[in-house]
């Protein structure tokens, strides 16, 4: 199915610039190299398959189905595919964070000191509950973001000086 926009829905610019700077995001995710998400995106492959006029069209068109949103976002069904209308659909921003923290928090990680294995855990909830920190902590770590965070709270429980940690 294709959507367009035509000028006469500039009646209503913050929901098409809404929709446009979503595709706008989703476009440097995939080809922008310099993108701090590329490495999810674009290095794995995935694309935007749909112009910027016939994503703000499709957006236009799924805001009219629920016109209580709090936070709209556009989020893939299958996560290793492309950007197309067949894999999108549109959630609220929250339910998009969790539906990515719960493949997350499945994932098997193993922690590191000084390049040496300490310790691994089948998923990251069962790491956090070990460690007695919450999952996002471990989650950000193993994104490699908070990485000072999580070694001081591991340092004063566990006397490690550096922590890695990575997913299978």
């Amino acid at each position: 199915m294709k959507y367009w926009y035509s000028g006469s829905l500039y009646k209503r610019p913050s929901l098409v610039e809404e929709a446009y700077q979503s595709w706008a995001a989703q476009k440097s995710k995939c080809y922008n190299k310099n993108s701090r998400l590329y490495r999810y995106y674009g290095a794995k492959g995935i694309k935007v398959l749909y112009s910027s006029r016939e994503y703000v069209g499709w957006w236009i068109e799924q805001s009219k189905k629920k016109k209580t949103w709090k936070k709209k976002n556009c989020g893939r069904i299958d996560h290793d595919g492309d950007y197309c209308f067949e894999n999108i659909e549109m959630q609220e921003a929250s339910e998009n964070v969790a539906e990515r923290n719960t493949r997350i928090s499945s994932k098997p990680v193993a922690f590191f000191e000084n390049g040496n294995f300490i310790c691994s855990f089948s998923s990251v909830v069962v790491a956090a509950k070990h460690f007695n920190v919450d999952s996002t902590v471990i989650a950000k770590k193993c994104r490699k973001q908070n990485r000072k965070s999580l070694s001081r709270k591991l340092n004063r429980k566990y006397g490690f000086s550096y922590i890695g940690a990575c997913h299978d």
